[in-house]
This record gives C-alpha cells, sequence and structure tokens, in this order.
C-alpha cells in the first residue's frame, strides 16, 4: 500500500495506544478500589495482576500480527528487486537464500508455522511491581503468594515470574511449614510437566514435526529451541538429581524438623507410593510406561516418578523404604503428634 516499514510502524503505535487508554483507566479502578479497601483485599491485588498479565498478552498478539505483515511486506519488495538483479554474484544468492531458509522475510520458521512473540522481562516489569506491592500490604500470607503462581501458569512465558515469587517465599518463609508443602509440590508438577512436555516432543519429532515446549510446557510451533537449551552444567545438575522434589523434602526435614513437617513429608511419599501402586497396569515390569494412551490428560501418568531403567513397583519400593526412614528418624528425634502416630498406624495396616 506505499507505507513501508514507518506506516507499519505507525500502526503498532496507535494500537498500542488505543490499547494502552483502556488498560490506563483500568489502572485507575484498580488502584482506586485499593486504596478504598486500605490495600488489604486480596481480591483485588490478584485481580490486578491478572489485568496486567492481560494486557500483555494482547500487545504480543497485535506485536505478531503487525510484524508478519511488515515482514511480508519486506519479503515482496526483496522479491522484486531479485526479479531486476537476477545477474547477482554467488555470494548475494548464497546469503539470499540463507535469510530464505531462516524465515527472517516471512515471519514464519523452518516449518512453515508462524513464530510467536516472545514475552521480555520488561513487559511483565509492572506485574512484578504489583506483586511487591502486594505482599508489602499483605506481608505473612503464604497461601496469598501461592495464588500469583497460580495466576501465572494461565498465561505463557511467565516461568521467570513464578520463579521470582518462589525466590520470595524461599526467603521469607524458610521456617514455614506451608511454604516447604508448597515448594515441594512445585517441584513434582515441574517434574511432571517437563516430563510430558519431552514425551510430546517424541511424538512429534516420530512424525515429521519440529515443535518448542515452553518454560511453561505450551508446545509453540516453529520457533528454534536453541536459544532456550539449559548449558551443559545445568543438564549435568539434572542429570545428578532427578528428583528435586526428594531434595527439597530432605531440605525441608533438615531446616524445620518438627512433627508437623515429618507428617506432611510422610504424607507426599504416602501419596506417591499410592499413584506408583495404583497406576500400574500390572503392579511390576512397568518400565516408564507411556499412560498417555489411557490417559489423555496424563492426570494419571506417573513415569516422571521413575528413575532410569526402573519400574513402578521398584520406584513403590524406594519410596516405601525412604518413608520408614522419616518414621524411624522421628521417633530417634522424639518427635511426636497425635496426627504422626495415626498416620504412621495407618500406613502400616
Amino acid at each position: 500500500d506505499g507505507r513501508g516499514r514507518n506506516g507499519e510502524e505507525d500502526d503498532y503505535d496507535e494500537q498500542t495506544r488505543i490499547v494502552g487508554s483502556s488498560i490506563q483507566n483500568a489502572r485507575v479502578l484498580m488502584q482506586r478500589g485499593l486504596r478504598i479497601n486500605g490495600s488489604t483485599s486480596k481480591e483485588l491485588w490478584i485481580q490486578y495482576f491478572a489485568l496486567e498479565l492481560h494486557y500483555v498478552q494482547k500487545l504480543r498478539g497485535r506485536k505478531e500480527i503487525l510484524e508478519l505483515g511488515l515482514k511480508a511486506n519486506t519479503a515482496a519488495g526483496e522479491s522484486g528487486d531479485e526479479e531486476t538483479d537476477s545477474d547477482s554474484t554467488d555470494g548475494n544468492d548464497e546469503e539470499s537464500e540463507s535469510r530464505k531458509n531462516e524465515g527472517e522475510n516471512t515471519g514464519m520458521g523452518n516449518d512453515g508455522r508462524k513464530r510467536r512473540a516472545k514475552i521480555t522481562n520488561t513487559m511483565l516489569l509492572p506485574s512484578n511491581v504489583i506483586y511487591k506491592n502486594a505482599i508489602k500490604a499483605i506481608p505473612n500470607n503464604v497461601s496469598f503468594r501461592l495464588r500469583f503462581i497460580e495466576i501465572c501458569r494461565l498465561f505463557p512465558q511467565t516461568k521467570c515470574l513464578e520463579n521470582y515469587i518462589l525466590e520470595t517465599i524461599e526467603r521469607d518463609f524458610g521456617e514455614d511449614v506451608e511454604a516447604w508443602v508448597a515448594r515441594i509440590s512445585y517441584a513434582q508438577e515441574e517434574m511432571k510437566r517437563k516430563s510430558r512436555a519431552g514425551k510430546t516432543m517424541s511424538k512429534m519429532g516420530s512424525i515429521g514435526f519440529l515443535a518448542k515446549i515452553d518454560s511453561n510446557g505450551t508446545r509453540e510451533s516453529g520457533e528454534s529451541n536453541t536459544d532456550d537449551r539449559p548449558s551443559k552444567k545445568a543438564r549435568v545438575e539434572e542429570k545428578k538429581d532427578p528428583d528435586p522434589a526428594l531434595s527439597l523434602l530432605h531440605e525441608a526435614l533438615e531446616a524445620v524438623p518438627t512433627a508437623k513437617m515429618y507428617l506432611e513429608c510422610t504424607r507426599f511419599l504416602r501419596i506417591r507410593i499410592r499413584l506408583l501402586r495404583e497406576y500400574s497396569p500390572d503392579g511390576n515390569n512397568n518400565t516408564h510406561q507411556d499412560d498417555d494412551d489411557d490417559d489423555e490428560d496424563g492426570q494419571n501418568d506417573t513415569s516422571f516418578l521413575l528413575y532410569e531403567d526402573e519400574d513402578a513397583e521398584s520406584a513403590a519400593r524406594r519410596h516405601a523404604l525412604l518413608l520408614d526412614r522419616l518414621y524411624a528418624n522421628a521417633k530417634d528425634k522424639s518427635l511426636s503428634s497425635p496426627s504422626l502416630t495415626l498416620d504412621q498406624v495407618d500406613y502400616l495396616l
């Protein structure tokens, strides 16, 4: 249409201004509500946080559309230039071919699928500031902070924000049982997500498609996976610690050696043992079973709990031995409570 790059950039600025106008009005209303309620309304803080994440997603979607149109126009212009300069040098031909293969001119990946615009830390800064102000207004509530993690999981590319929230929980609630339980549960959910993401990637590769699994376990097609690959050191450390949740469990018992903490840890292990035994089809020889065929949403999949070359029954026995050690350690340290005693009796029965 003759506007070229400047015209597309003007469109992007205009769209941002329009969306920004709406977000400004929403922010004013949220801030007014917090002032009226004395900044202690948990629900207002949560919704204010979610509002900013919604806004980031809108900007990302518009950016994808506008960038795709801009690159398509650029590609069309360069295509016309190539027709008039058909006698260009071999070096220029190679450079043009390389850029075409990389999808730079079209905004598409190597498999012909549209790339997704990435959310930067700067785009998440307003949400980060809201969270900081929220925990300043309501400082001593672990459950309140965990709700922010739940909101993050509703949106893609918010892993860095989740990690920051967990860091504040670790920093401010080092001796809180509920905080440790939440961190252990989160670590297990991350294990499960990574396991399911790996299976999805394996399946896509088996039929000839390339797919990227982002940090939230969401498949994003048509993007290079190079930048998101962990470093060699990180991969080695991951191999040394196949079960981060159990590692955190041991840390929790050292940090807070109380009857309540032992009770929570034994309950966590008992749930694992039950899952391993219940969802093993025949009770043994279930080496890394893929339950996705029978369980489409993966809720019953326990393969992420298995070590290499381990079946479900062996994993259940390993957890049972650890559980016995926990009961014994609690007894040796004279840590007892009616709930812990009843829990052990129920397990023995």
